[in-house]
């Protein structure tokens, strides 16, 4: 999970600007290509969800790796811009198999609900990536260029994701039915056709879109405050630390209030990370808290993405739904870091652009209250 996230989701966002330079693109097109491959990743999750539903988290997520493997090493092999887009997309397939979801619907299974401290462990994980991987990308792409950055990053990953998925495989799967009775088909169908879950999911988008527009464009952001590339990227990776924070602190913050209550709490904060991104821009201690506090909302909205499903309909058919779910919100996260660009060339700067993105994420408040 920590390779994973490192280097399947984070290579982009760290490393767009040297990337654009180096390869003479534009800084837009990486980034949507990022956006873009996790457009895939939402999109191809839906029937992943079923798929480890049916066949265990194992089988999905080793053959997923090694698709990621393929398709990153021939994402850089030429300058050419298609060559590069539909590598990522292949990567971005990738995500759904390889990141959360797969491994969100292994803990609700083999915790029979009792979920928060593994969900919690396993996210720790994955936000300590960021972290570590800012300064070392920054590290390899001012040392070896881009290009070889990114082969050195999927052969680190061959070895370390792809082997250890063979070696620790858990042999044991309950196996659900081959077919969803039809009384178990209804049950999904009132779940996701129901208010309360597309008002749920909308809330969760809002404030994951603005999160991870931020934050993601947290380079070139702090670049146009005046930061180097190593500084910004330093920064970056303490997004990630904050991260940490905010998942250690979910646990127990997991256990108060009510589902409605603490998904009030958690589009609220979103809104209020948004907002001091785009108002602290000195001094420099400032607008490194507002970036950790940005990372701890961003790491309990990853918790609480998985939580509130569980909190409001338990484990039952728990990949197929929480495919469905996440869609909604991976796919207004996808758009999250394109949107950040779009808006930060209309308007001249990436401040203003997260002011914008708060003020969408307020919004998120009241939907999440009728939950």
């Amino acid at each position: 999970m920590f390779f994973s996230w490192g280097v399947l989701y984070y290579t982009l966002p760290i490393l767009n600007i040297r990337l654009a330079q180096e390869q003479g693109w534009s800084t837009a097109f990486v980034a949507g290509v990022f956006s873009s491959a996790l457009l895939v990743a939402a999109v191809v999750g839906v029937p992943v969800g079923r798929l480890v539903d049916r066949h265990g988290p194992a089988v999905v997520m080793l053959v997923g790796s090694l698709v990621a493997v393929i398709a990153m090493t021939l994402s850089v092999w030429t300058d050419m811009q298609a060559v590069f887009a539909a590598a990522w997309m292949v990567v971005g397939a990738a995500h759904s198999a390889t990141l959360y979801p797969p491994a969100f619907t292994a803990v609700a299974r083999w915790f029979h609900g009792r979920t928060t401290r593994p969900l919690t462990v396993l996210t720790l994980v994955g936000g300590a990536s960021s972290l570590a991987f800012a300064p070392v990308m920054a590290a390899l792409a001012d040392s070896i260029s881009v290009r070889r950055t990114v082969w050195v990053l999927a052969a680190s990953y061959f070895v370390v994701a792809v082997v250890t998925t063979v070696l620790l495989r858990r042999r044991t799967w309950n196996h659900p039915a081959v077919s969803v009775p039809s009384d178990g088909r209804d049950a999904i169908r009132d779940v996701v056709r129901s208010g309360r879950f597309i008002r749920l999911a909308i809330a969760m988008a809002l404030g994951g879109a603005g999160l991870y527009a931020v934050t993601l464009n947290s380079v070139p952001l702090m670049v146009e405050r005046g930061f180097t590339f190593r500084e910004a990227a330093t920064i970056f990776g303490l997004i990630g630390g904050g991260q940490l924070i905010g998942r250690i602190a979910f646990a127990p913050l997991s256990r108060r209030g009510t589902p409605v209550s603490r998904s009030v709490a958690q589009a609220a904060a979103a809104a209020i990370a948004i907002l001091l991104m785009a108002a602290l821009g000195a001094p420099g201690l400032l607008v490194v808290t507002a970036a950790i506090f940005a990372g701890v909302v961003r790491g309990a909205h990853t918790l609480s993405t998985a939580a509130a499903l569980i909190d409001r309909w338990g484990t039952q058919n728990y990949g197929t739904v929480f495919g469905r779910f996440n869609f909604v919100v991976a796919a207004a996260i996808a758009v999250g870091p394109v949107l950040g660009e779009g808006l930060a060339a209309a308007m001249g700067s990436y401040e203003g652009a997260a002011w914008v993105l708060g003020g969408v994420a307020v919004l998120a408040i009241p939907l999440a209250r009728s939950t």
